[in-house]
């Protein structure tokens, strides 16, 4: 008899909602956001495996950095940090905690963005502002009601996009991106991806030129265009930030992913809705 009772209160102890409260329509929100930072960090983990142990075997010498951020063991820390950071965003309830992680991760992130071994690579520069967003987003939570936290969260991640898309039209506004001659040499010419070697298979050099030439300003006004987003309405802005993202890294390098995932993620935060949604309050 004892044992039975057991069991069902083991059934109702599962069940109950006091456990496992559904999570707000913000919480789930910021972890879909963080989940997609951590794709980014993990897209190209061979690769900085690679370099670390490059780095540590021949040590890079530059007076330009400080000593500190020419140091191995700093960026590889703060790299395994920003990964970890996000596996317990993801899987904490805790708002505060939440907040805290999201905090070190932005720290660790920016030492990344300056550090000598890690500067050059823009997967750092996009997942720190998408860091920031969250840092606002998830201070919010339990402050704003859930309907207006996502509507202004999704319009601050529409201008962080739009400040980078921004950013990357304004650096391609030279003579070698605005001819092609750019993009020709970094993927018309050798680049062994399945777009570019179907391109040379069927035209010949010269007219692969002019592809390159209109691919290559084709880009720039994508870009230019999508430093409006924050202009569009939200869900229009996501489904056109979506489908940007994705058609860089499938008709460019699918290695684009590691400084596009997150952004993807921002750009799913205009998808999500309270509605349908049981906003349950989140332990602080």
């Amino acid at each position: 008899m004892s044992l039975a009772k057991g069991f069902d209160g083991a059934d109702r102890w599962l069940k109950t909602d006091a456990v496992w409260p559904p999570l707000s329509a913000p919480m789930f929100t910021n972890r879909v956001v963080m989940a997609s930072v951590f794709i980014s960090l993990v897209w190209k983990v061979k690769y900085f495996a690679l370099g670390f142990m490059i780095y540590f075997a021949h040590p890079l010498k530059d007076g330009f950095f400080p000593t500190l951020l020419s140091n191995t063991y700093l960026s590889m820390g703060c790299y395994f940090l920003a990964m970890m950071s996000c596996i317990f965003i993801v899987s904490t309830r805790h708002t505060k905690v939440a907040l805290g992680l999201a905090i070190a991760l932005a720290v660790s992130l920016y030492v990344l963005c300056i550090h000598q071994q890690t500067y050059n690579d823009v997967t750092f520069l996009t997942c720190f502002w998408t860091a920031v967003w969250s840092i606002w987003f998830v201070s919010r939570i339990d402050k704003d009601p859930d309907e207006a936290l996502l509507e202004k969260g999704v319009f601050l991640s529409h201008v962080v996009l739009s400040l980078i898309f921004l950013g990357g039209a304004v650096g391609k506004m030279t003579p070698g991106y605005w001819s092609g001659q750019v993009l020709f040499e970094i993927y018309f010419a050798e680049r062994d991806f399945w777009f570019f070697n179907t391109l040379r298979e069927i035209f010949s050099d010269e007219t692969l030129h002019v592809i390159s030439r209109w691919y290559s300003r084709f880009v720039i006004g994508t870009e230019l265009a999508c430093s409006l987003l924050w202009l569009l309405p939200p869900r229009l802005a996501s489904v056109l930030a979506l489908m940007t993202c994705c058609g860089i890294c499938i008709l460019s390098n699918v290695l684009l992913f590691s400084v596009l995932t997150c952004l993807i993620g921002l750009s799913l935060a205009g998808l999500i809705r309270t509605k349908g949604w049981v906003a349950a309050p989140m332990e602080a």
